[in-house]
């Protein structure tokens, strides 16, 4: 898929209606609404076949950075540690800044990127190492997203498209 252009070789944000029609193409049995520039999408995603399914939302405002979150199951910490790769509230922390931008699909960089977070997460929580690399942040976490770069287990990942998992 191209991107468009503003004419000054700067690309524009994808509509959050086409970014949210893509998820629910991406997704089978996905859901989301988009009003007054915010776009709301859950949906069910297995990050690999030996994983469980995990019921995840992206939300969206027109041109920001989106927030990630898992709402089912609830993300589970180690005793005294908290969870790696999150911003308040247990937001996923899924890139750096200078990998996704508004004019990006959210199906094809977004969803890949959170099941290769949610297959490190599965390792971090019995070996308390996370395998994914990036930057760990302290105190105030600014939307700075950590994952560096992505790795071959983005190759491995998928999407679930069974709504029953």
């Amino acid at each position: 898929m191209s991107t468009p252009s503003t004419g000054r070789g700067k690309a524009r944000p994808i509509p959050l209606l086409v970014q949210l029609l893509q998820l629910q193409r991406a997704v089978a049995g996905s859901s989301g609404t988009v009003r007054k520039n915010r776009m709301t999408w859950s949906g069910r995603i297995q990050p690999s076949p030996a994983s469980i399914t995990y019921t995840v939302q992206i939300v969206a405002l027109h041109g920001q950075a989106p927030d990630i979150t898992v709402l089912d199951p609830p993300l589970e910490k180690r005793e005294g540690e908290a969870l790696p790769h999150t911003f308040p509230g247990d937001r996923l922390c899924v890139y750096r800044n200078d990998e996704w931008n508004p004019s990006k699909p959210m199906a094809t960089t977004l969803l890949p990127w959170i099941s290769e977070w949610l297959v490190y997460y599965e390792l971090w929580l019995p070996t308390g190492e996370w395998f994914g690399g990036g930057h760990e942040f302290r105190g105030d976490r600014k939307r700075t997203p950590a994952a560096n770069g992505r790795s071959a287990a983005s190759a491995r990942v998928r999407v679930s498209t069974d709504a029953r998992h």
